[in-house]
C-alpha cells in the first residue's frame, strides 16, 4: 500500500498537462489504477481525474467487466469513452457524452445533440437543440428555432410532437408532465390527456399514483387519472409518506391528512415532520418558533427550546443514528432522541448531515470532522471540507487549507495531497 500510495503521489506531479488521446490515455490511466495491492475499484479515486486532467462526467464504477466512462480530455476539450483498462472505445471528438449503460448514448456535437452506439455509429442524427438520455425507452428533446419538448422513441420518432414548453417522463407506465402555456397537465405516449391542463404546479406521482398539485392558490393531492385525493383547499403541501399521510399546511399550522381526510394527529404545530423509529411515531414540530420533540400522543420528550431541530436517520453498520442536527443560542450540535448531548452546540455551521458515521463541522471559522459519538477525526484548522461530496460510499474525503488539498479516508488517514 506504501509503495502505491507513492506511485499515486509520484504519477499526480508528474501530470501537469492534460491527456491527449491514444495510448497517452491509456498508459497514463492504466499506471494510476493499476496496482493490484491497492485492492480500489475505480470508483474509489474516480473524484481525482479531474485534477489530473481528465474529467468524469458522470457517476460510475469499473467494478463489473463491460463498464466504460465517459471522460473529457482538457487539451482539445472533447469527449470519448474508455474502458476499465484506459482503451479508447470512442474518441474524442464530442463536446458531450454520457455514460454508456446499455442501449443508445447522448452525444454532441457541433452544438447538436443526437444518439450513438458503442460504435460510434450515428443511430440517431445530431439535430436536436437539447436532448436527454432515453428512460422508459423514450427521451425528450427540443428541437431548434422552437423552444418547445418533444418525445422520441430510440428510432427517432416522435412519440409526442415537440409543441409543449416543459416534458417530463414520470414513469414506466408511459405517462409524462407537460406544459402548455401557463398551466400543467399528465399525458400518455398517444397524447391522451389524464390530466387537465389546469394547474399551476403538478409534482412527481409517488407509487401510489399520488401528486400534489397547486390550482388557484391552495394546494391539494390528486391521481393519474385527476382525480382529487386530498382537497384542493390547502396553502402547501409537503411530503406524502407510503402509508398515504400527507403533509398539509393550512392557517400556520400543520398537520397530517389521508384520503378519508382523517387527520394522522389530535393536534397541530407551526411545523412538523414524524418518522417511525422503533415502531414508535416521533415528531419534531415547532411551536412558537421553537423546535421540539413530541410522540403521537403529544407528550414531550424533547422541550420546545430549540431554534432549529432536523432528522439525522442515516443507515450505517445496519444501524440507525437516532440523532438530531439542534441550534441553539446560534450554534450548532447534536442531541440523541431523549434530549441528551451527544455532540455539544459550539459549532458555527455544518456541512448536510451525517454521511458514513461523520459530518462535518466549522468552529472559529474553519473547518474539521467528527463522527456519531463526538470524536474529532479531522482537526479543525481547513479553510473547506466536503465529506459528503467524496465520502458517501467511498470514504474519502477532501481537505483544503491555504490552497493545498489533502484527501483523507473516514478515520483521518492521509490517502494523497498535493500542492
Amino acid at each position: 500500500m506504501k509503495n502505491s500510495k507513492k506511485l499515486l503521489q509520484q504519477e499526480t506531479l508528474r501530470l501537469t498537462t492534460a491527456f491527449a488521446g491514444g495510448a497517452t490515455v491509456k498508459s497514463r490511466v492504466k499506471m494510476l489504477f493499476q496496482p493490484r495491492s491497492m485492492k480500489l475499484a475505480w470508483l474509489k479515486f474516480a473524484f481525482l481525474l479531474p485534477i489530473l486532467g481528465v474529467a468524469l462526467l458522470g457517476a460510475f464504477s469499473f467494478q463489473d467487466e463491460g463498464q466504460y466512462i465517459s471522460v473529457m480530455d482538457y487539451n482539445i476539450y472533447k469527449c470519448g469513452i474508455i474502458d476499465k483498462s484506459g482503451k479508447i472505445i470512442i474518441p474524442f471528438e464530442y463536446e458531450y457524452l454520457e455514460n454508456y449503460s446499455g442501449g443508445l448514448i447522448l452525444a454532441k456535437k457541433d452544438d447538436k445533440f443526437g444518439y450513438i452506439n458503442l460504435k460510434n455509429e450515428i443511430v440517431i442524427p445530431f439535430q436536436f437543440r437539447l436532448a436527454e438520455s432515453f428512460r422508459n425507452g423514450t427521451a425528450k428533446v427540443s428541437i431548434f428555432h422552437r423552444d418547445l419538448f418533444g418525445i422520441i422513441d430510440k428510432k427517432g420518432k416522435f412519440v409526442i410532437p415537440a409543441e409543449y414548453e416543459w416534458l417530463e417522463n414520470l414513469d414506466k407506465k408511459g405517462f409524462f408532465i407537460a406544459k402548455q402555456g401557463d398551466n400543467y397537465g399528465v399525458l400518455n405516449k398517444k397524447q391522451k390527456i389524464s390530466v387537465p391542463f389546469e394547474y399551476y404546479t403538478i409534482g412527481y406521482f409517488n407509487e401510489n399514483g399520488w401528486a400534489t398539485v397547486k390550482k388557484d392558490g391552495k394546494w391539494g393531492v390528486i391521481n393519474r387519472q385527476n382525480q382529487i385525493i386530498i382537497p384542493i383547499i390547502y396553502d402547501y403541501t409537503g411530503e406524502i409518506d407510503k402509508n398515504g399521510w400527507v403533509l398539509v399546511g393550512k392557517n400556520g399550522l400543520e398537520n397530517y391528512v389521508n384520503a378519508k381526510n382523517e387527520w394522522r394527529f389530535p393536534f397541530s404545530y407551526e411545523s412538523m415532520q414524524a418518522r417511525t423509529i422503533n415502531n414508535q411515531t416521533l415528531i419534531i414540530a415547532t411551536q412558537n418558533k421553537k423546535c421540539g420533540l413530541v410522540n403521537e400522543k403529544n407528550e414531550i420528550l424533547i422541550p420546545f427550546e430549540y431554534q432549529y431541530l432536523r432528522w439525522n436517520l442515516e443507515k450505517w453498520e445496519d444501524q440507525y443514528l437516532p440523532l438530531l442536527m439542534a441550534q441553539k443560542n446560534g450554534k450548532y450540535g447534536f442531541i440523541d432522541l431523549k434530549g441528551k448531548i451527544v455532540i455539544p452546540f459550539e459549532y458555527e455551521d455544518y456541512n448536510g448531515g451525517f454521511v458514513d458515521g461523520i459530518v462535518g463541522l466549522r468552529k472559529d471559522g474553519k473547518w474539521g470532522l467528527i463522527n456519531d459519538k463526538g470524536k474529532i477525526i479531522i482537526p479543525f484548522e481547513y479553510d473547506s471540507i466536503s465529506p459528503n461530496d467524496f465520502g458517501a460510499g467511498r470514504g474519502i474525503i477532501q481537505l483544503l487549507k491555504d490552497k493545498n488539498y489533502r484527501y483523507v479516508d473516514k478515520n483521518g488517514k492521509e490517502i494523497l495531497k498535493f500542492n
